[in-house]
């Protein structure tokens, strides 16, 4: 088998051998004190004169990652300095381009790559389940080692990618993909819901919580749904919880794009709730829309007395000046450690050439230091 070079590049066919040797050092093909496939076998195996394979061998040389003896060929050394061959690895993720969401995620795995000194792609599949599955053959045809999958919503993928991950390493994060067993990296929701519903529930004299959500069908959002119900169940209190949902991610899309249309349009409803006097404390998911609709309409501002709390992914003040001034109770979604276990799990498989052991689910921190009281006083539903 021939492997491809790729010729009238600016990189040098033999530099291209050279790092693809590296490479193969790194992850453990050729191990440290093994030879190095003959001169021979490597010509043919990359299609070149011995000239450009044995100038790739004394570049290697030159960095202490091999070392050649006269009548016994050339060996990888004991301790093989390769920590700056790069791997190429690949970011699939659902959001569209004008999302700041996919903007943070993309610019925070790049920076957990590019700290590992490797290289990251990443290609949105626009939540389409077909394109999500072209990109990761587009990956695989373009000599990518391993895939990140952040899935679309209702993804069908999970056979697709099972049989994938036969071949080339992949790891599912924020949320798992039914149909299949890949390493998968998530947040705790239904404890995040359970914490948030204990939390606004469990204060005393508290009359009700609203909790809007977004109506996008994904399990962290039905997870953290879940533990919100358990939380008001344990307090006797499921009469004073009401779920709504609303379209958020839509709504955080067309901001990003200029368009306050549903901002006026679900102003308006939250206002409606809160006017009906059952709630003293109000949870929506998404800070982008507690921003734009509650407070730089000045909504909240009308409501003083209502407890907000909140998801964000940052964890210092990123919002309006009202935003930051109101005493939110925010719970961190720490997309870089997200990606960082999930970079840890993926370069775990490609190196060690085994599927890495399955990691706990990270837990969402509370920003806003509050305690809640070991017997609440609560008002019976």
């Amino acid at each position: 088998m021939v492997t491809r070079l790729i010729h009238g590049n600016r990189v040098p066919l033999y530099r291209q051998i050279a790092q693809t040797l590296r490479r193969r050092v790194r992850t453990g093909v050729y191990s440290a004190g093994s030879p190095l496939p003959a001169v021979r076998a490597l010509c043919a195996e990359f299609g070149v004169g011995t000239n450009a394979v044995q100038k790739a061998i004394y570049e290697l040389e030159q960095e202490k990652i091999v070392v050649t003896h006269h009548g016994r060929g050339t060996r990888v050394m004991q301790e093989a300095p390769c920590d700056q061959a790069a791997i190429l690895f690949g970011l699939i993720e659902p959001y569209e381009r004008a999302m700041d969401f996919e903007s943070r995620i993309v610019r925070t795995a790049e920076k957990v790559f590019s700290g590992r000194n490797d290289f990251l792609i990443s290609r949105s599949s626009e939540g389409k389940a077909q394109q999500e599955r072209a990109v990761a053959e587009h990956f695989v045809r373009n000599g990518i080692k391993g895939i990140m999958v952040w899935p679309v919503e209702n993804d069908p993928n999970g056979p697709f990618f099972a049989e994938l991950a036969k071949t080339i390493p992949v790891v599912v994060i924020d949320r798992a993909l039914a149909e299949c067993d890949l390493p998968c990296v998530t947040f705790d929701f239904e404890q995040a819901g359970y914490d948030a519903g204990r939390q606004l529930l469990g204060a005393p004299l508290r009359r009700g919580l609203l909790a809007v959500m977004d109506d996008l069908d994904i399990p962290p959002y039905r997870e953290f749904e879940a533990g919100l119900a358990r939380a008001a169940a344990e307090l006797g209190r499921e009469r004073d919880l009401t779920l709504r949902r609303i379209p958020s991610s839509t709504i955080c899309q067309q901001v990003d794009q200029g368009n306050y249309a549903l901002v006026d349009v679900y102003q308006k409803k939250f206002d409606t709730w809160l006017k009906s006097g059952r709630y003293d404390a109000l949870f929506c998911f998404h800070d982008d829309v507690v921003d734009h609709v509650l407070m730089e309409t000045g909504l909240a501002a009308r409501f003083p007395d209502v407890q907000l709390g909140t998801v964000t992914a940052a964890a210092t003040n990123n919002r309006s000046r009202a935003f930051n001034q109101r005493s939110i109770q925010r719970w961190l979604l720490d997309l870089p450690r997200l990606i960082q276990v999930a970079a840890d799990q993926l370069q775990t498989w490609v190196y060690a050439r085994a599927q890495p052991a399955p990691v706990p689910p990270i837990r969402l921190a509370l920003l806003s230091p509050s305690r809640i009281p070991a017997n609440p006083k609560t008002k019976g539903g």
